[in-house]
């Protein structure tokens, strides 16, 4: 088998992705591009199409198998975890560059991938910049990151960017209907386009019941009980919050959506759209209000002053100040 057809083979185990993967086929046929910026939202596959990339690039067909000639920069991070951070991010950078001038052990080229390349130190990014401007002939670079403005210029600049998209619900029923009947209408819901959280949620019986309990917590919140709907949001952990809030943002969009659409057919946020006398503009509202309680968490807001006001702001509808919330 030609390195075209295990390419096509290996990608075509990438769900979704139609045009980021031609890009790629073109690029790999062409074999000119040494470094590859693969832009997207979290778990979208943006990782699984970097490592059936590499294999491809060393004739696997197994793009789960790790290759001697391709090195993932999250294991090296993996293998520094006992160093003090700034030293593990800088010995990680150092084992890359030396892996990188060595020749190949048993392929033709060697790989490296660095997922969140955006997430990097600044010492540590402006070490990889020196890999990345004169990349050898039997080196291959594929970086990932989430966010494309938080990629330092001078690597975009030496990158060919392929942005990946949310895939689209559709395919997501497909894989999930394969996988498992349990829940699957709630988990195509959830993972919300984005096929790793499928696989999760799919493989997690604890990361599912978390998203069914968010998702009896939305029924709550649309409830407009006060009472009730303080008690949901009486949260303390970050993170906890912001999972939540990302269920319930994702379900909002969703819901405001169906209401505008006379095609929309899905039984779970039919069912919540039912439960709620509220229009299209309060759940657009709502949807970006939602949105706003996430960006103050982020910033770092007290979580139950915002979660609280929150529920008050859908249960009473009482217009915001600066000041907080006033009474009609």
């Amino acid at each position: 088998m030609n390195t075209t057809e295990t390419l096509k083979n290996n990608l075509d185990l990438v769900i979704g992705h139609k045009s980021a993967k031609d890009l790629l086929t073109k690029a790999m046929v062409a074999g000119r591009t040494k470094v590859f910026l693969l832009i997207g939202p979290p778990h979208i596959g943006k990782g699984l199409l970097a490592r059936a990339v590499a294999a491809s690039l060393h004739g696997q067909s197994d793009i789960d198998k790790a290759h001697n000639d391709t090195v993932c920069f999250s294991d090296l991070l993996e293998a520094s975890k006992g160093e003090k951070e700034e030293n593990k991010w800088k010995k990680s950078v150092d084992d890359l560059v030396r892996f990188l001038n060595r020749s190949p052990i048993s392929s033709n080229v060697k790989v490296a991938i660095i997922d969140g390349v955006d997430k990097l130190s600044n010492s540590a990014a402006n070490a990889l910049l020196k890999t990345l401007e004169e990349p050898s002939n039997s080196t291959i670079v594929i970086l990932t990151a989430n966010d494309v403005r938080a990629v330092l210029s001078t690597i975009q600049s030496r990158a060919q960017i392929i942005k990946l998209n949310y895939v689209a619900d559709t395919e997501i029923r497909e894989f999930v209907t394969l996988q498992t009947k349990e829940r699957a209408p709630e988990i195509v819901i959830f993972a919300n386009g984005a096929i790793g959280l499928a696989k999760a949620l799919i493989g997690d019986e604890e990361l599912l019941q978390k998203h069914l309990g968010y998702l009896e917590s939305f029924k709550i919140l649309l409830q407009a009980s006060v009472t009730e709907g303080l008690k949901v949001a009486n949260i303390s952990s970050r993170d906890e919050a912001l999972a939540l809030l990302l269920v319930w943002l994702n379900l909002s969009r969703r819901m405001a959506l169906a209401s505008l659409s006379p095609y929309e057919k899905d039984s779970i946020i039919s069912a919540l759209n039912k439960t709620t006398n509220r229009n299209t503009n309060d759940l657009i509202a709502l949807t970006d209000e939602i949105r706003k309680s996430i960006e103050a968490i982020e910033a770092g807001t007290n979580i139950q002053i915002t979660m609280g006001a929150l529920v008050l702001q859908w249960a009473w509808g009482m217009p915001k100040t600066t000041m907080g919330y006033i009474s009609s």
